[in-house]
């Protein structure tokens, strides 16, 4: 049972750290390289809510294969710490998908590059993108983290 319980938490996991890679270093700057902006945009746009409800799936997946292995394990305090900082993984990536990208896709349409563009939309699509990629790189970073503690946490006997 265990075994079937650590290929789950890892499988969710890897998945979950493999969408942000994937779409963080390869799919957003092959879209902006080879698209114009606004095209860009608007291919994201599609994407954005798919690639948040994988992460979340993923996480549904590892975070409470994670608590029962703490409740299976001799380690159960790292293994609660796992599923703790996965939490915080799935709540920054809930809040991005609940807030900022319903706001990013009402500022979109203000953005167009004509001769008078909105610049107060543009500032506040801005400061909303910093965010976005701030929370992603955080939720990158607590991921690796999850997993080389996981990957240091030896099996119980």
């Amino acid at each position: 049972m265990a075994s079937v319980l650590r290929f789950l938490f890892l499988a969710g996991l890897c998945v979950w750290i493999g969408a942000i890679v994937f779409f963080s270093f390869v799919i957003a700057p092959a879209l902006f390289q080879t698209l114009p902006p606004e095209t860009a945009g608007r291919v994201l746009a599609v994407v954005f809510p798919r690639y948040y409800r994988l992460g979340l799936m993923a996480g549904a997946i590892a975070v409470p294969t994670a608590v029962a292995l703490g409740l299976l394990s001799q380690r159960r305090r790292r293994w609660l710490g796992m599923a703790g900082v996965m939490v915080l993984m799935a709540a920054m990536a809930g809040y991005a998908a609940a807030v900022i990208v319903p706001r990013t896709d009402a500022l979109r349409p203000h953005l167009a590059h004509g001769p008078a563009p909105d610049e107060v939309a543009q500032a506040e699509f801005s400061r909303l993108h910093q965010q976005a990629v701030a929370l992603n790189a955080v939720t990158l970073l607590c991921g690796i983290g999850v997993l080389g503690v996981a990957a240091a946490t030896p099996r119980d006997a």
